[in-house]
Formats: C-alpha cells, sequence, structure tokens
C-alpha cells in the first residue's frame, strides 16, 4: 500500500471509526451467517421449529448465533469445523453442548455485562436473519440443453 494513497487513507479512516464504536459489535447477517446457522442445524429462519424450544435452548441458540456474528473470525471457523466433527461422531445434542461449552460460554465469559447488554439490545433486530436468506445451491452445470428448431 503506498503511502498517502486513496487506499490507505480508506484503510485508516475504517481503523478510526472501528476505534470509535467502542464495544462489540454484532457483523450484519450475511451468507456467512447463514452457512454457519446451516452448519450448527441452528433453528434460526423456522420460526415454528423456534416457538417450540424450551427456553434453555433458545437461550443457547440465541448465545450460538451471537458467537458466530460477535466473536474473531477465526475463533468461529475453528469452532464450526469442530462441531462438524463432533457431530459426525454424535448426536446433535451432545455435539451442541460440548459446542456451547468449550467456545460459545468461554466468550460470553470475556465480555462485560455492559457489553453483553448492547449485543442483546443489537440482537432485536433479529428478524433480518430471515432477510438475509441467501440459496447457497452452486450455479447450473455446464451443459444445456439445446433448443430444438423444429418445435
Amino acid at each position: 500500500m503506498e503511502p498517502g494513497s486513496r487506499e490507505e487513507k480508506n484503510s485508516l479512516a475504517m481503523l478510526d471509526h472501528l476505534a470509535g464504536m467502542g464495544g462489540y459489535q454484532l457483523r450484519p447477517p450475511s451468507y456467512y451467517t447463514v452457512e454457519n446457522v446451516r452448519l450448527l442445524e441452528l433453528c434460526f429462519g423456522d420460526k415454528e421449529r423456534l416457538k417450540e424450544l424450551p427456553a434453555a435452548a433458545l437461550q443457547d441458540e440465541l448465545h450460538a448465533y451471537l458467537f458466530i456474528q460477535a466473536a474473531p473470525l477465526p475463533a468461529v471457523a475453528r469452532a464450526v469445523r469442530g462441531y462438524r466433527a463432533a457431530r459426525a461422531k454424535m448426536e446433535r445434542e451432545a455435539a451442541f453442548t460440548d459446542f456451547i461449552c468449550d467456545h460459545v460460554e468461554p466468550f460470553l465469559a470475556t465480555l462485560t455485562p455492559d457489553i453483553r447488554a448492547e449485543l442483546a439490545e443489537q440482537l432485536t433486530g433479529f428478524d433480518e436473519i430471515e432477510a438475509a436468506r441467501v440459496d447457497a445451491s452452486p450455479p447450473p452445470g455446464g451443459k444445456t440443453e439445446r433448443h430444438d428448431p423444429n418445435s
């Protein structure tokens, strides 16, 4: 990056903006969010399943979402990979409990009550995940049928 370049100015402005935020900020819902929700087999996006969850399970799902959206990305990626490896060996409930105990709760323990309240307030815009649904199917294959000129 060249000194005095536009790229450098933009990067420094972003750093100033991030430093001025003061606390944690939830990342906006994105393809990354949707894929992690899918990989962790969370109920978000399925309002009927959410209504059926007991209060403790709903709290675990909210904490998992909070972890996905606020924790450092490398930590989230390692945790999700670990969950998928555990899921291959055990039932979902056991793997999810391990995920919560090993990754989510230690992350939450690093947050002060003020930051937790701030993040909980940011979660009130939770319906955004429904609007952020992304179709994760691969693009269509290379071969296409040719139009029959006789039809």
